[in-house]
């Protein structure tokens, strides 16, 4: 009981979406009424993340980006970092559920569904991880903490969603790189996260589904 309350707290601390998703899930019934849920969540999220980064992009060609709330910044910040956690510990425990056959239980989706949920679960990594960089690197310059995290400053949101594209598919042409430690933290978190998904969690999938379409 007590172990299970710590793995509740922990959960909770390192991402509260990531704790509201599993009290979700764990109240279907059925294994496809899990499938329904993990499906209504992930389409969710994702909306939210798109809001969220329109909602940037409004308040920077309104010029109102620097007179936002610091609480609202905050927020911004608070729900990024949370996504990104969650979706790094969740295919990370459902790809080493899926390689250990008495973990494998169904739950109502196949395995193309999974790309699809994995697919948008990258798109929305790539929104989430250019909000991080734009409004962290605005706070520092705006409450002078550093120059800036970046060796220039991230001028606009879409510089910083081309900033977060170009890192999680490790391509990087130069002419932005992190310069402070938590700029630096965040592109290692956003490339190993882009790995899980990309080459990890799509090549899980496609092998069970082909093993599973050979055996039947």
């Amino acid at each position: 009981m007590i172990k299970h309350h710590y793995e509740y707290l922990i959960h909770w601390c390192i991402s509260p979406t990531l704790f509201v998703s599993s009290s979700y899930k764990k109240r279907a019934l059925t294994p496809r009424e899990r499938g329904k849920r993990v499906r209504t969540l992930n389409i969710t999220y994702f909306t939210v993340a798109c809001i969220l980064f329109t909602s940037i992009i409004i308040l920077y060609m309104t010029h109102t980006i620097t007179h936002i709330n610091t609480f609202l910044i905050g927020f911004y910040i608070l729900w990024s970092l949370s996504r990104v956690n969650e979706i790094f510990m969740a295919f990370m425990k459902d790809v080493f559920d899926k390689l250990n056959p008495r973990k494998r239980k169904k739950n109502g989706l196949q395995y193309y569904e999974r790309i699809a949920l994995a697919l948008r679960s990258f798109i929305e990594l790539i929104l989430h991880y250019a909000m991080l960089y734009y409004l962290l690197d605005t706070c520092f310059v705006r409450y002078g903490l550093w120059n800036g995290l970046f060796n220039q400053p991230l001028r606009d949101p879409l510089t910083a969603l081309y900033f977060s594209l170009i890192t999680i598919v490790s391509i990087g042409y130069g002419d932005y790189y992190p310069i402070h430690p938590i700029s630096k933290l965040l592109v290692m978190y956003e490339i190993i996260n882009g790995l899980l998904l990309l080459a990890v969690s799509f090549t899980v999938y496609v092998g069970l589904d082909l093993d599973e379409k050979e055996a039947s």
